[in-house]
């Protein structure tokens, strides 16, 4: 909110890197720097990362519960084999809120400190394949 972007100046505004936790509903607002109030045009904009040619979508190993989570602690399972793998919890705003790293088949994942809302969770496994996942916190 309220945050210019590189490349603001030009006709074209390129983001690069766009990572499936950057799916969101945006606003563009075009305005004139000479008269702060006057905004000339304002649109929604919808990005929807769609990620091909690697091995990010392969990963479905990992059982995330309950989802909706109505309480504070998340439980997470490794359905296929036991290892090393790193959990991410990832706001709707992009700000990774929560970082942690397992070893085993099952995780728990203390929620107690953040607010409610859509969060993304992403957990990369040893041979660093990512699986991410859609977590409502009511």
């Amino acid at each position: 909110e309220g945050v210019m972007l590189d490349g603001q100046n030009t006709n074209t505004l390129t983001i690069i890197d766009v990572r499936p936790e950057d799916e969101g509903v945006y606003t563009l607002q075009v305005t004139n720097t000479l008269i702060t109030d006057l905004t000339l045009e304002s649109h929604n904009v919808i990005i929807d990362a769609i990620v091909t040619g690697t091995e990010e979508l392969e990963l479905e190993d990992f059982t995330i519960y309950p989802n909706p989570l109505n309480g504070n602690s998340l439980q997470i399972a490794n359905t296929r084999q036991s290892g090393r793998f790193k959990v991410q919890v990832i706001s709707s705003t992009g700000q990774t809120m929560l970082e942690q790293s397992f070893l085993g088949q099952q995780a728990k994942l203390n929620m107690d400190d953040l607010p409610n809302g859509l969060y993304v969770v992403r957990i990369t496994d040893e041979s660093n394949r990512v699986q991410v996942t859609k977590l409502i916190k009511n």
